[in-house]
């Protein structure tokens, strides 16, 4: 209770191996000399950059070091965390600074249900410390290899009708400005920069520490249900609230897809799995994986076939049925393999016409579109930046998976198109994933991103947090 993790965790603490590994628990010498630039890439290869350096700080004393000294040379740093963002949000020709060892636990409070913990924690390794100690996050996306602070610095969301993005679970957060100063913030000290940087691309600062507001460990019972895309529409909203979390996916060039719906239950009613599930398991995982990239491979000579993939996909996948498990184990799923995707959210009652919008510009333009396109739902927040400031939103996301690391045709046509069509319905972009968004774009859809600007402007006057995406959309 209360226990506090600085540097090596005292003696009667216990973590489990695989979480210890994860913890900076030997000094570091950090060295800020300039070396022979190396290149970075992102998870799925779809962003790339070469900086001057690669930092590895593991104190916050070393994070003010690097920005001091970057500060003077008249530079600019880039942070990143796990590199899962598609978008090119991270990367910078200068310095890069990343936080794999700056990951620690700092403190679990199982009274309040809080825990604080430095910005390179992955939610992976969050996901295990809280079970370990009874607790967990209230909500997850679909992969937890992130870090948290790259996780809410980019409005990173999972599913459910009354649930926030989140950045909505944080309780206070340590900033790190241009200057080297620590801002402690949160919705009673520092207001307007707590919900800027709740939601901050990186602009403000470097996150520190972040405290989150967990809620008891649980267990989910899911089920999952063949659906056609009509009958999704035709109730969508209903669905959307029928249980605490939803999402569906639609399978292109057919008019089916699947309902998927999740509630909270105590551990006593979770039966494990049996025999035949894991099996069913190992078979989905070699025909949903393996087959399916050779078949995208495939097409990229072929594109033709991607309906018929498509349909036969459908009709193979384990579409109704029940399972159970620890939450974020069912929250989580496979996304495959390296992929183009952009996401957007549009105001809940826009769903109908931004599903029909999507299914009409892939038959226009003869897109072979890859599935699922998937559904998702937030609630609103006041979080300044966030996608879902001010309104419930459902988020709409299309994927175009990349086969080996081989493009697939069309993909710019069909993004460039998805994209214009939700811009046209008061749809906001995922900052994480692609987007063509300008100053402009943000200032109309955003009621609080001129005070963003204004504290961004005010935190970090000689742009030390800049590059090219900031240019894009910071430049008036």
């Amino acid at each position: 209770h209360g226990t506090i993790i600085h540097g090596k965790p005292p003696a009667n603490y216990y973590l489990p191996q695989q979480i210890l590994q994860h913890l900076s628990l030997k000094p570091q010498i950090l060295t800020l000399s300039k070396v022979s630039a190396q290149k970075w890439t992102n998870w799925a290869e779809t962003a790339h950059c070469t900086p001057q350096r690669i930092v590895y700080p593991s104190t916050e004393d070393e994070i003010i070091q690097v920005l001091r000294t970057v500060k003077s040379e008249g530079g600019n740093v880039r942070v990143v965390g796990s590199g899962h963002s598609p978008a090119d949000i991270a990367c910078t020709n200068k310095t890069m600074i990343n936080l794999k060892n700056y990951s620690s636990i700092l403190s679990i409070d199982n009274t309040t249900l809080e825990v604080k913990c430095q910005a390179g924690t992955t939610i992976d390794t969050l996901n295990n410390v809280l079970q370990d100690n009874g607790m967990a996050l209230a909500n997850l996306g679909s992969i937890s290899e992130q870090t948290i602070s790259g996780a809410i610095a980019t409005g990173t969301h999972g599913s459910g009708y009354n649930s926030g993005v989140i950045a909505t679970t944080i309780l206070e957060l340590d900033l790190i400005t241009a200057s080297g100063e620590v801002i402690q913030c949160s919705r009673d000290h520092h207001q307007d920069i707590f919900l800027a940087a709740l939601c901050s691309l990186g602009a403000l600062g470097v996150v520190s520490t972040v405290t989150i507001q967990c809620v008891p460990a649980f267990f989910l019972k899911a089920k999952s249900q063949s659906m056609t895309l009509s009958d999704f529409l035709s109730d969508y909203d209903n669905l959307a609230k029928a249980e605490e979390f939803v999402r569906y996916h639609w399978y292109p060039h057919t008019n089916d897809g699947v309902y998927w719906k999740a509630r909270s239950a105590p551990a006593s009613l979770v039966k494990d799995k049996t025999t035949y599930d894991k099996l069913i398991a190992m078979k989905d995982k070699f025909i949903g994986h393996y087959t399916f990239e050779f078949l995208l491979w495939v097409s990229t000579r072929f594109e033709s076939i991607i309906p018929t993939v498509n349909r036969k996909y459908y009709k193979m996948k384990k579409k109704d049925y029940s399972e159970e498990g620890i939450s974020f184990e069912l929250f989580n799923f496979d996304c495959l393999f390296k992929q183009y995707v952009t996401e957007w959210s549009v105001p809940i009652e826009n769903t109908v016409q931004a599903a029909r919008a999507i299914e009409k510009l892939i038959q226009d333009l003869g897109i072979n579109a890859h599935f699922p396109i998937e559904f998702r739902f937030t609630d609103a927040d006041d979080i300044y930046l966030s996608p879902s400031y001010g309104g419930k939103r459902c988020w709409i996301g299309i994927i175009m998976y990349r086969p080996y690391g081989k493009d697939v045709p069309k993909v710019k046509e069909y993004f460039d198109a998805f994209m214009e069509e939700m811009h046209q319905i008061d749809g906001r972009p995922h900052w994480a994933k692609f987007h063509p968004w300008n100053y402009d774009d943000c200032d109309r859809s955003y009621p609080k991103w001129r005070a963003f600007c204004e504290i961004r402007d005010r935190l970090d006057p000689d742009k030390l947090f800049w590059n090219d995406y900031m240019e894009k959309i910071f430049n008036r």
